[in-house]
């Protein structure tokens, strides 16, 4: 519905709530106080918002949309895109917009850092949600690592409300023997990523226990494997042991 109401310019922007002829105090932005607000300002341009795309890393895309003129355009544009970029921007867009939303109504918005860990977070559940799986089962088939290694399998579960995550980790070998299988419970981790990357760091520690220096860590996570990527640098509110995790 959100992008729906974008495509149709029928957000209350300051700027179309003038043009059709709500009196308002100002147009310009909510944020910033120097341009006027519309949505290529408001979810591109906007000083306030730049903040989320840098630590996104987004930066490319977001110049790329600068230069466009139209909002019709723009979602052009993101259809054109991989899936899970557009999903991420999107859902980074409705996010800003329900902080404009607070400002609004003269709350306080929610901080640029607090805004990309929700972002990553609930586009990490879309995608697992609804991105369309494979229909080859042997592709979805356990494989056992080869002669010599040993293979960690490991999830985590939050409950929203909750503060705390449930987790477990099994390790087996070539053969398919488990060598171990516990699971846990981390208190303070209060969201659906936080889970895998505790999960995660669990499953590296229980690795080092036992000793081991040929390992296979497996997940379902699209965005744990991106997270780990050594050639980028993650900026999630979990940056920092996400980066220990790699070391």
């Amino acid at each position: 519905m959100f992008t729906w109401r974008l495509k149709h310019e029928s957000l209350a922007f300051r700027t179309n709530l003038e043009r059709r002829g709500i009196k308002v105090e100002s147009t310009k932005c909510l944020f910033c106080s120097s341009a006027d607000e519309d949505d290529t300002h408001l979810f591109i341009k906007c000083k306030a918002v730049k903040a989320v795309w840098r630590a996104l890393e987004l930066e490319k895309v977001r110049g790329e949309l600068e230069g466009i003129r139209s909002v019709h355009a723009m979602l052009d544009y993101l259809w054109g895109l991989d899936e899970n970029l557009r999903v991420k921007i999107l859902t980074m867009w409705w996010h800003w917009w329900n902080n404009w939303n607070k400002l609004r109504e003269g709350e306080s918005p929610v901080p640029a850092d607090e805004v990309t860990r929700r972002v990553l977070c609930n586009s990490m559940e879309y995608l697992q949600l609804f991105k369309s799986k494979t229909s080859k089962k042997e592709e979805l088939k356990w494989q056992p690592p080869r002669d010599g290694m040993l293979k960690a399998n490991f999830d985590g579960a939050y409950r929203p409300g909750e503060a705390f995550v449930t987790w477990g980790v099994i390790i087996q070998d070539e053969v398919e023997d488990v060598v171990t299988a516990p699971v846990g419970r981390t208190e303070h981790v209060t969201d659906p990523f936080g889970a895998k990357v505790t999960t995660m760091t669990e499953a590296i520690d229980m690795a080092a226990d036992l000793g081991a220096f040929r390992m296979v860590f497996e997940t379902d996570s699209k965005l744990l494997q991106e997270s780990l990527d050594l050639t980028k640098v993650d900026s999630s509110p979990y940056a920092a042991i996400i980066e220990d995790s790699k070391f």
